[in-house]
């Protein structure tokens, strides 16, 4: 298992796939982890954050109404690019549109529920000491624009967000846990 946890509630980015939306350009947020341990497969994610509404010239408020518990992420797995950034043009796994198995309110920040996701998958297989990146993109086309928390000081402060025109560096981490686990050993082969 791998962990970020929120440290506060009122600091996040957007990562949201609703280019309708109040930013009227796709967002999304990529950080990473280092997998120990060898043998082993991404089983599930979990991360923090919160459904904001979104204005030009007024800025984020409550939502006009409640998110519905279904509203789909799309999870992305990358490998590194060698260079400390994720290599986009390789992802490892790509899970689209789909309703995290859990959503739990965890508390509030300024303006609106905290919610705690978790979705499990199927294995995704990763290297010993390989460093992965995971993207947390709400996919939902309502109102309200996805903001991930995130987790200052957790790990390398470094994470990147492309809001349009290709990824920047964020010099801070987000909130999330992996679960990486044992891979199942292959059946022995047939004579």
């Amino acid at each position: 298992m791998y962990l970020q946890t929120p440290l506060t509630f009122d600091s996040a980015s957007a990562s949201d796939a609703d280019v309708q939306g109040a930013f009227g350009v796709e967002q999304a947020v990529v950080d990473n982890f280092v997998v120990t341990g060898a043998g082993q497969s991404i089983t599930n994610v979990c991360w923090w954050g919160v459904l904001l509404s979104f204005s030009q010239g007024v800025g984020f408020s409550k939502c006009s109404s409640d998110p519905p518990a279904g509203s789909p992420f799309n999870i992305t797995y990358y490998p590194d690019d060698g260079n400390g950034a994720p290599d986009t043009a390789n992802a490892l796994a790509t899970i689209s549109g789909v309703a995290p198995t859990a959503r739990t309110i965890i508390g509030l920040n300024l303006l609106d529920d905290v919610y705690e996701y978790t979705l499990d998958h199927a294995p995704v297989p990763v290297a010993d000491g390989a460093t992965i990146w995971v993207e947390i993109q709400h996919a939902g086309d309502d109102a309200c624009v996805f903001l991930w928390l995130n987790s200052p000081g957790a790990a390398d402060d470094i994470a990147y967000q492309d809001q349009g025109a290709g990824y920047i560096q964020l010099d801070n981490d987000f909130a999330f846990k992996v679960d990486v686990d044992a891979l199942a050993p292959l059946p022995p082969a047939s004579p």
